[in-house]
């Protein structure tokens, strides 16, 4: 469509030594155009659908992003139980911190990314 502009795939896993619940998961990820509703307040959109295993139980995972600025995005998501609201800083393209709402609990985490 004339709206999309990216693409991306992610794949992983929470838990990984099995201290709870092991899940692994795979997300496709695009941008689109932002829509007219926020235009003016905001600089990019993206919506992300995928599925996991674990605590996702075996269900469809989606969300959406919405970009204020280089810095900040607000992201609202399903995670197969629960709709989850969260603020993001991006310190850099490989940093990013996440506070937000997780179910019904308060959750502080913080993210570092690879490139192969």
């Amino acid at each position: 469509p004339a709206n999309f502009e990216f693409f991306e795939v992610g794949i992983g896993v929470i838990d990984a030594t099995d201290a709870i619940t092991r899940s692994y998961y795979a997300v496709a990820s695009a941008d689109f155009a932002v829509p007219r509703a926020v235009g003016e307040r905001a600089i990019g959109f993206r919506l992300h659908l995928g599925a996991g295993t674990g605590m996702f139980e075996d269900e469809v995972i989606f969300g959406g992003e919405l970009v204020l600025d280089p810095k900040f995005s607000v992201i609202g998501e399903y995670d197969a139980k629960d709709f989850n609201g969260v603020l993001r800083y991006t310190h850099n393209e490989h940093f990013r911190v996440q506070a937000g709402i997780q179910a019904t609990e308060f959750f502080l985490g913080a993210t570092y990314i690879l490139d192969f």
